[in-house]
């Protein structure tokens, strides 16, 4: 995920100038900016646990005496 400078904020696809939000307002701002990284985070960790789950699979057919398909 690429680094969004803190006075921007992308919305609904649209990026918006955040500079004018109030205290409630940049709370708001950097909770969602924390849930969007923890989701990037969590779909790195499923993408590893994915690979690793399939290569496990192929493994134990092949243990089997099993052809992959």
């Amino acid at each position: 995920m690429p680094p969004i400078p803190p006075d921007i904020a992308k919305l609904y696809e649209n990026s918006h100038d955040m500079t004018g939000l109030d205290d409630t307002g940049r709370s708001l701002l950097a909770n969602i900016r924390f849930c969007d990284m923890r989701i990037w985070q969590l779909n790195n960790e499923w993408a590893v646990a994915d690979t690793a789950r399939t290569a496990y699979m192929a493994a134990l057919r092949r243990e089997m005496g099993m052809s992959d398909e």
